[in-house]
Parts: structure tokens; C-alpha cells; sequence
């Protein structure tokens, strides 16, 4: 029986690359490192996008570096939009009586602003960022969660986009959709269930509830 339901933000429930990008590069040029653009990886922290882009870069500056691009990302939230049917999808499972959490890659003081913003804080119960645990694709963030919202694996679905939302899903034996709406991954075959967009998640998540 279907109880909860975890959902990843970026690329998910918001698209949001420009807004973490235009921060990075902010606060790169706060500290002396001069760019317009970087490498991307879907899915991945601040800190290990700082460690792709600049090999050389040591623990202290990176950790400032992250820190900074925290603080002022609020100011680029205006380049991010929330996903078509996202909200008429949360409202739903709101309805439903589902447990609804996020479980993100997001530090607390990103989701904070984040929530405010899009107006999404609502449809939440349980909030899990990279304050809480190790990041995805490490499996603790689901773990936590299910803790706190007292389900098993099988009682519970997630929502990602990216081959860590896989990976980590996997880990922790909990099925996950995969919205592809905004980019797909190397590891897609490997989802169990495939969606173009959220409309589609939320026809197949109806589907799970019965």
C-alpha cells in the first residue's frame, strides 16, 4: 500500500539550472575565480561541481565557495520556474491523505527560500536536504525519511530526475519515477517507471495508489 510519496526539487518539481549556475559563477567571482560558465552534472552538490571544475581548489575554499552561493542564490530565483502540473500534482496527493516530503540536494537555508518562493512549502511534511545526511546518491536521505515518516520501502515512491535520484532509490530498495521532462540519463532503463512530464507522474502514481 502506497503511504508516501519523496520528491526531488531541481529538474523535478522546478526547473532551476540557471538560477544555481548564475549563483556559482557569483560567487566564484567573489573569490577571485573568474568564469562565465562550468561543467554540470544533474543531481550533483555545489561542492562537487566546484571540485569538477577546479581540480586544484582546496577543502577550505570550496566549503566558502558553497557557503557564499547559498547565501545569495535567493537573489537569482527569478531565472527558475516551477514545472508544469506540479502543483495541481501535490495539491492531489495533499488531498489523498499521502505523506508528501522532499528529499534534495538543497541545503536548509536554499529550501527555505526556495519553498517560500515557488509556494510550495505547504504541500510538504518532511523536508530532507544535505544538512540532514550524506548527499544522493548516497541512500542516507531516504532512509531518514522513511524513518520520520514511519514507512517501509515498498510503502513509499520517489519522484527524480537524475542517475543519482536512481542510484540512491536503489540502495535503498524504493521504486522511483523519473521525470524526463527536462533532460534524460544514462541510467533512465534502470528506473522503474518512465515519465515525460508531470502529468504523466501523477497519472501513474494514481494508477500505484489503486
Amino acid at each position: 500500500m502506497l503511504k508516501a510519496i519523496g520528491f526531488d526539487l531541481d529538474d523535478t518539481l522546478i526547473d532551476g539550472k540557471k538560477m544555481h549556475h548564475a549563483a556559482i559563477i557569483e560567487a566564484l567571482n567573489k573569490f577571485g575565480y573568474k568564469k562565465k560558465r562550468i561543467k554540470w552534472i544533474r543531481g550533483a552538490t555545489t561542492e562537487e561541481l566546484l571540485k569538477l571544475n577546479f581540480p586544484t581548489m582546496n577543502e577550505k575554499m570550496i566549503s566558502k565557495i558553497a557557503l557564499y552561493k547559498r547565501k545569495i542564490v535567493k537573489k537569482y530565483m527569478n531565472l527558475a520556474k516551477v514545472l508544469p502540473h506540479a502543483r495541481e500534482l501535490l495539491r492531489t496527493l495533499k488531498q489523498k491523505g499521502l505523506i508528501v516530503g522532499m528529499i534534495t540536494n538543497n541545503s536548509r537555508i536554499e529550501l527555505k527560500h526556495f519553498l517560500k518562493y515557488f509556494k510550495i512549502k505547504k504541500y510538504f511534511d518532511i523536508v530532507v536536504g544535505i544538512d540532514d545526511a550524506k548527499p544522493k546518491p548516497n541512500s542516507d536521505m531516504l532512509k531518514i525519511f522513511m524513518k520520520r515518516a514511519k514507512v517501509k520501502p515498498k510503502e513509499m515512491i520517489y519522484v527524480g530526475d537524475s542517475d543519482y535520484d536512481i542510484l540512491a532509490c536503489k540502495k535503498a530498495k524504493i521504486d522511483i519515477i523519473l521525470n524526463t521532462k527536462i533532460h534524460k540519463t544514462k541510467l533512465m532503463s534502470s528506473a522503474d517507471y518512465i515519465a515525460k512530464n508531470l502529468k504523466d507522474i501523477k497519472d501513474i502514481i494514481m494508477k500505484l495508489e489503486g
